[in-house]
């Protein structure tokens, strides 16, 4: 009730006084879905080459790898990679034809499965990758043509209905709910895939003129049409659902609806509605638990925007909200927006505990229209961020990490760790690494966080990534509902089997179960304490010092010279 009080009195503050008020720049949370939809229709993002030749292959996936390096870059989690397009799709498919977009030519391999590369190199980079499937829409009479007998429009001519000269799926048909299944079941079963997107979850739009009148009567429902229609929608969403979590709980689901859930009395003239308009009903999909979050296209602004956000929130059923901003409007030949138009939106989703930004689309962000691929690097995405939790099925987070060892090589910092061997649960794990100045603190902040979604239990972090002050690293693992553990204990790389750096030189040795400290170079005392700081071993440094007199625990220990120089490290002894 105090949340929703909040996010009146931000809305009723919004509209009097205007978006200034949310302009300046918040706090970077620590948690947050950072979408861009990767956009392959029409290759507007993606590709520009033609994978019809050994060197064209190579070339689309070296522009794909740029792509995600710069999304890495900026701190994005998340690449919802857009996998079926109007009835054909990029991946070998048993049920739809490849897209000409990767070849030129229509139902023609490209040498390689796109879907598997991408999903790879999104793991690789930290970033979660969900298939976009554009579900009802397949494409203009022209384009249903070129795919001859592979298009179910041609295929399965009753499933199908047409309108102002494009082909859809027909919701009401018995069939198109397993037949959209049945493209789902193909991409979770096949690839490791961290969720699936739904887009054109809906009726098309001027949804009153979709000839589905004989599809309703011969149903023989008792509904309206419109309740009828919504009902068909739902079973789509919920069958898709039931399924993906009795085979991959990991996977998540998620839609794009439209900005606007439903007529609200604040704004007289709406436009479309997702409820009202093309029959959509997220709420009831919340409410049912069938979704694990949504992506609500908020591509308008000021009172188009703000109030739905805060509406969105009230029917969430506490799912994530991640609202989709406009990217794309702020080219000239768009609506011209200013930068300080998505920024204030950024902000504010923040401000109303949205669970983050999707952005439409990711040429928009690279092209750097009005300045915002440089906002987001130098003051939205500061820092790496942790994903929204999504843990009404299973709250318990995984157990700490251990054995963190660090490793040195010339250019790069290697970290190592272990699952911890009392964790029972086989669930899979993803990684969050985090780094500090000193050994006393008792958080992990975001500002902390130098890598996260790390697959695996090692990662390599150049030295240039790394500030010279941060001494001291843990390793936290999150689950699949991104529970996220204690973190492992503290490590530095001045403390490790063998070490070489700023004049220090000194490696731990265990000869009859005692430890010994050797330094050499230009220390030339040695102080140990307790984490209550109280000095429990201080000498002059000679060729070796037993310290097995010491019990386990973690230590700090301070190395200075004659000219009062310091350098200090954690110890852990086992």
């Amino acid at each position: 009730m105090a949340k929703m009080r909040k996010l009146s009195l931000l809305l009723l503050i919004t509209i009097t006084f205007g978006i200034s008020v949310v302009a300046n720049s918040t706090e970077v949370p620590k948690r947050e879905m950072r979408a861009v939809w990767l956009t392959t229709n029409y290759a507007l993002d993606w590709p520009k080459s033609k994978a019809n030749t050994a060197s064209g292959r190579l070339k689309q996936q070296r522009e794909m790898i740029r792509i995600l390096d710069q999304l890495a870059l900026a701190n994005f989690n998340v690449v919802l990679f857009q996998t079926r397009l109007r009835g054909d799709v990029l991946y070998p498919s048993t049920i739809e034809p490849w897209s000409s977009y990767l070849t030129g030519t229509n139902n023609s391999s490209p040498g390689y499965d796109p879907l598997a590369f991408v999903v790879d190199e999104c793991h690789k980079r930290g970033m979660e990758c969900h298939a976009w499937i554009v579900t009802i829409p397949l494409g203009t009479t022209s384009h249903v043509r070129s795919l001859g007998r592979r298009s179910i429009a041609n295929s399965r001519p009753e499933m199908c209905k047409q309108l102002f000269g494009e082909y859809y799926l027909d919701p009401g048909h018995p069939q198109t709910a397993p037949y959209i299944l049945s493209l789902v079941k193909e991409v979770v079963s096949n690839y490791d895939i961290d969720g699936i997107h739904l887009d054109y979850i809906r009726y098309p739009d001027k949804a009153e003129s979709f000839p589905d009148k004989s599809t309703y009567i011969k149903s023989g429902s008792k509904l309206s049409l419109k309740e009828w229609r919504r009902e068909n929608i739902n079973r789509i969403v919920y069958s898709i659902y039931d399924w993906v979590k009795s085979t991959k709980p990991k996977v998540k689901i998620s839609s794009a609806t439209l900005g606007r859930y439903i007529s609200l009395q604040e704004v007289p003239t709406p436009g479309w509605t997702s409820f009202e308009t093309v029959y959509q009903d997220p709420k009831e999909w919340m409410k049912q638990g069938k979704q694990d979050f949504i992506v609500p296209m908020m591509y308008a602004k000021d009172k188009y925007f703000y109030p739905y956000i805060c509406n969105w929130q009230t029917v969430s059923n506490g799912r994530p909200i991640i609202p989709g901003l406009a990217a794309y409007q702020l080219e000239r030949k768009e609506k011209d927006w200013s930068l300080s138009d998505i920024a204030s939106q950024i902000n504010f989703t923040r401000t109303t505990y949205a669970g983050g930004q999707g952005y439409y689309r990711v040429g928009n962000l690279m092209q750097n229209e009005k300045g915002i691929w440089n906002y987001l690097l130098s003051n939205s995405y500061t820092f790496p961020a942790l994903l929204p939790l999504m843990n009404w099925n299973d709250s318990i987070p995984p157990l700490a990490p251990i054995d963190l060892d660090i490793t040195e090589t010339k250019d790069e910092w290697i970290f190592s760790w272990k699952r911890n061997p009392e964790e029972e649960r086989s669930t899979s794990i993803t990684y969050t690494l985090y780094g500090f100045s000193n050994i006393n603190t008792g958080s992990l902040p975001a500002e902390h966080i130098i890598r996260t979604g790390i697959r695996g239990n090692q990662t390599r972090v150049s030295k240039r990534n790394i500030s010279a002050e941060t001494n001291y690293f843990c390793v936290t693992g999150s689950d699949e509902a991104y529970n996220e553990s204690m973190p492992s204990r503290l490590s530095s790389p001045y403390f490790s089997s063998s070490f070489s750096n700023q004049g220090i030189s000194f490696r731990l040795v265990s000869p009859k179960g005692e430890y010994m400290i050797e330094t050499k170079d230009r220390y030339t005392r040695i102080m140990i304490n307790n984490n209550l700081n109280q000095t429990l071993f201080s000498e002059r440094i000679s060729d070796s010092l037993q310290l097995g007199f010491l019990p386990s625990g973690s230590y700090r220990v301070i190395l200075t010279n004659e000219m009062g120089e310091i350098k200090n490290f954690v110890w852990n002894k086992n």
